[in-house]
């Protein structure tokens, strides 16, 4: 009996075993389960939260063009006229992808108006100044930019949840529940982050579009201020989380800051402390302005009931953007920045003010009545002419009757024998033919000589008293000129005309009027004292007056002996300023030319950062003809410049709202006395030397720079124009 108690014992004790073993491995189990489903709906959130960070570099949008613009009040017409061509190409819109491009934008514009100046040790012009100022508010103003506008979407908007759940609902839970998902995300762990500050955003920072005068105001700018670690190879990118301090622009209310993304890498997870630590202000600058610069990195949460247990787990998980395409990648520039060229005088006023005004300033550029050239009809040439040939070099002796000869002992014979003849009382014999034949003419020489009166005698006629209309003429000599002209061959009435010649630069006018009535004695009046009366000498360097044209690529200093009046070719901003150009080998205008188109050239580099010494070439050798206005641009499309007409200028350019906003650099020649210079040269129109009594001639030629930050676009307005006048005297005394 006590054998079957013992057995009993045993197999009641086994079972209770088996029992507390079963309901061990049930536990088991089901902690299995829960812990598997858990891991499940970690990977599932995880997954829905890098979905989050993946897409949120395209989604949610700022839309300021199109039938969905939702940016609006006194920004939204900056915001056009600045980003048209920063935007996001993919959706048209601003997204996070494209954020610190338009960070660099602004960035660029503010460098450029505190440059201003900078070079001369002056103030930047205080129109520019506000400019930059006013373009920055668009993107960082706590309460109405694009910033701020953008931030709130990164934190509520529904397609961040739509970019959660489309994903994490995918993943199912089966641990917890067959067919069960992460469903949704909880409020309460729904949040945003700014990690990695002072590391890379997506925007690289080039040298080149760093002008050279900003160095003068912090030349460590490049080096401690918008730079961060490489990242993908040895490009320097902007720094994101940092503010960008550009001196005079930038302060307290003016915050400038962009966005960290991670260049050439992966959105990945992060931890949850280092999100939290992040959330923080950034140094520098308030709670409000931090809350203005859009997040990178976002924390969502998700959660599941497991079946059998009807408990809910949750779990969350962090996430930070990365721009692993390199598409997402941008350089620092002016995307819809243009320059403009203007050949000619402009009626427009585009020169700023000294202080910040109205807007009433911008409009087009429209050239003058004459930038374009003058029309007129030059005197072609021709190797005979009275004065250079004859009277200049020699005397012509004339008679009352018209009878001459450059010999004066020719007249003086037949004189003799008429009064010979006279005494022997035959006063109508014939002139020998020996005699009559010597002189020069007129014909018949034997009627020209018969009818020289001995009691007239003779007059010599010479280049100082043959001119019609001057003080000191001879009435015999003037009224014999044309007379003169037939005898040797020559043409008194305005020489060879070689019809007309169009578009003369001023100086070539004046030069076609002072040769024009030269053939026939002149005097010479040029027309040019009819335009705006007045005059212009050397002691008056301001023209005021005379007429003002386009410019020709010619010498500053003087033109070659030469018949040609057409003496200047078509010319390029090369041919104008550049190096060993028409304003660089004038001595008094080559250093303001020089830094005129090392300005000019450096704001290409703002246009395209990336653009190759050929792609400057090409702009540099463009035709800018007299009159015309050119607009240069960047095509990314075709990722090349374009110098394009009025007419053909892009629709986001509005070529009736140009408003420089910089100061201006003249390369001003002054006065140049045009007197055996570029008129009256020896040898000038086949003349040895075509006035002795000169008249007064001045002209300047003028290549006007106003710079620009680049605000609406405009990087700088560059003209050229030459003014001449003729003070409404007269040239006399031909030779």
């Amino acid at each position: 009996m006590r054998r079957k108690r013992t057995k009993g014992a045993t197999l009641s004790l086994i079972v209770s075993l088996c029992l507390v073993i079963a309901m061990i491995g049930v536990g088991v189990f089901f902690l299995v389960k829960i812990l598997g489903g858990a891991r499940e709906l970690q990977h599932a959130v995880d997954s829905g939260n890098l979905n989050v960070a993946k897409q949120a570099l395209r989604s949610p949008t700022i839309n300021i063009y199109g039938g969905n613009v939702n940016f609006g009040g006194s920004n939204l017409a900056i915001a056009q006229s600045n980003f048209s061509q920063s935007i996001d190409t993919t959706n048209g819109a601003i997204d996070l992808i494209v954020y610190n491009r338009l960070v660099a934008q602004a960035m660029l514009v503010a460098i450029n108006a505190a440059a201003d100046n900078a070079d001369l040790s002056l103030p930047p012009n205080a129109l520019g100044i506000q400019h930059a100022k006013q373009l920055i508010s668009v993107l960082s103003d706590p309460s109405t930019g694009i910033g701020v506008a953008l931030a709130n979407k990164l934190k509520t908007d529904v397609t961040m949840d739509n970019s959660f759940s489309g994903l994490a609902t995918l993943a199912a839970t089966r641990m917890l529940n067959a067919g069960s998902s992460a469903i949704g995300t909880v409020s309460a762990d729904k949040d945003v982050s700014r990690m990695s500050r002072g590391q890379a955003s997506n925007v690289i920072f080039p040298s080149n579009v760093l002008p050279s005068e900003f160095s003068f105001i912090d030349p460590g700018f490049n080096k401690n201020y918008s730079t961060s670690t490489t990242a993908g190879g040895s490009n320097q990118y902007l720094a994101g989380y940092a503010p960008i301090n550009i001196p005079g622009v930038t302060d307290a209310k003016t915050v400038l800051v962009g966005v960290a993304l991670h260049p050439l890498q992966n959105p990945h997870l992060v931890g949850s402390n280092d999100f939290n630590v992040n959330k923080s202000v950034i140094a520098g600058i308030s709670q409000a302005e931090t809350n203005a610069v859009p997040p990178n990195s976002f924390k969502s949460g998700g959660m599941a009931e497991e079946l059998k247990s009807a408990k809910i787990l949750q779990t969350i998980s962090c996430a930070v953007v990365g721009t692993v395409n390199p598409s997402g990648q941008f350089t620092a520039s002016i995307p819809s920045g243009y320059l403009v060229v203007a050949n000619g005088n402009s009626s427009g006023n585009l020169t700023p003010p000294s202080s910040a005004s109205s807007e009433s300033l911008a409009g087009p550029i429209v050239m003058d009545q004459y930038a374009s050239g003058l029309v007129d009809s030059a005197y072609g040439g021709g190797t005979q002419d009275i004065f250079s040939d004859v009277l200049m070099a020699n005397t012509v002796y004339v008679t009352p009757n018209g009878a001459m000869s450059e010999q004066v002992g020719t007249i003086q014979a037949i004189i003799d024998w008429k009064n010979t003849q006279i005494k022997a009382n035959l006063p109508t014999t014939p002139v020998p033919a020996n005699l009559a034949n010597a002189i020069d003419g007129p014909n018949p020489k034997q009627s020209s000589a018969d009818g020289i009166d001995p009691a007239q005698g003779y007059v010599a006629c010479t280049n100082q008293n043959s001119a019609p209309g001057d003080a000191s003429s001879n009435s015999t000599c003037v009224a014999n000129l044309s007379t003169m002209s037939d005898v040797y061959l020559s043409n008194t009435q305005g020489g060879t005309q070689g019809g007309s010649l169009a578009h003369l630069t001023a100086i070539e006018y004046e030069k076609a009027e002072i040769i024009n009535p030269r053939p026939g004695g002149g005097p010479a009046n040029s027309k040019l004292a009819t335009f705006n009366g007045g005059g212009m000498n050397a002691n008056q360097p301001l023209p005021g007056n005379g007429v003002c044209t386009g410019m020709m690529a010619q010498p500053l200093a003087s033109i070659p002996k030469t018949a040609a009046i057409d003496f200047g070719t078509t010319p390029t901003i090369a041919t104008l300023i550049g190096p060993n150009s028409t304003f660089t080998n004038y001595p008094k205008t080559a250093a303001n030319a020089t830094t005129i188109y090392n300005q000019f050239k450096q704001r290409l580099y703002q246009l395209n950062p990336n653009a190759s010494d050929a792609d400057i070439t090409s702009v540099m050798t463009t035709a800018i003809p007299m009159g015309s206005v050119k607009y240069i641009y960047y095509d990314s499309k075709n990722n090349h410049f374009v110098t394009s007409d009025v007419a053909q200028a892009p629709s986001w350019i509005n070529t009736q709202s140009v408003q420089p906003d910089g100061s201006t650099v003249i390369a001003d020649t002054g006065s140049i006395n045009l007197d055996g210079t570029f008129v009256n040269i020896s040898g000038e129109g086949k003349f040895p030397h075509p006035w002795d009594c000169e008249g007064g001639a001045y002209a300047r030629s003028e290549a006007i720079w106003t710079r620009s930050s680049g605000y609406n676009g405009t990087l700088g307005v560059l003209r050229f124009t030459q003014c001449a006048t003729d003070e409404g005297t007269e040239w006399r005394c031909p030779c």
